[in-house]
């Protein structure tokens, strides 16, 4: 064998060899070419979930600051409300004590005539006082059992507040429970 012969088969080894290398280098490259597309498309995907993300962060910010600013409003009005409740609570308790002492000591009189707010299906909204709020109430009249003496019924003023009114019914449904059930026979029919 000539060296000729040797160095030509050594180089047709050596080009077989970079053409085998060559061929795995292509798909690898291939492959790489795929996962960019893949990664390109799925960056692409990314950044238009991170925009649709500030979008939604963007849209609930702007809720909860307004959803905010309506709670503040509902909140002071409520702690006007709530003032003025305790404000009458605290004026009511000592009357409907006085007056429940005074229904106990004397006998029961005639029925005297009420206004008792009728019943609402839709409550309105939040007032800004409990004045406003009794403005809106319609009235229709009752009649309300309750012991008081001939004397006191003329000194009254004909119009009564929603207290002195809610105060009257509670002592009435109070007296109802209390009194026999044949005398509150009596007292519905006359």
């Amino acid at each position: 064998m000539s060296l000729e012969l040797a160095l030509n088969l050594v180089l047709a080894g050596l080009l077989v060899a970079v053409i085998v290398y060559a061929m795995r280098l292509h798909k690898r490259l291939g492959a790489w070419r795929e996962g960019k597309a893949e990664l390109d498309r799925a960056a692409t995907q990314f950044a238009k979930a991170a925009e649709r993300a500030e979008a939604a962060v963007a849209e609930l910010k702007m809720a909860s600051e307004a959803s905010g600013r309506l709670l503040e409003d509902q909140t002071r009005t409520a702690l006007a409300l709530k003032d003025d409740l305790e404000m009458l609570v605290a004026r009511a308790a000592p009357a409907a004590d006085q007056l429940l002492d005074r229904l106990q000591a004397r006998p029961a009189a005639a029925p005297i005539a009420v206004a008792v707010p009728e019943p609402r299906a839709q409550m309105p909204s939040a007032p800004t006082s409990l004045g406003a709020a009794a403005a809106r109430v319609p009235l229709r009249a009752a009649a309300v059992t309750v012991a008081a003496a001939p004397e006191r019924t003329q000194e009254r003023s004909p119009v009564r507040s929603m207290a002195e009114q809610e105060l009257l019914r509670a002592i009435a449904d109070r007296r109802k429970a209390t009194t026999p059930v044949a005398t509150q026979a009596g007292a519905r029919g006359a």
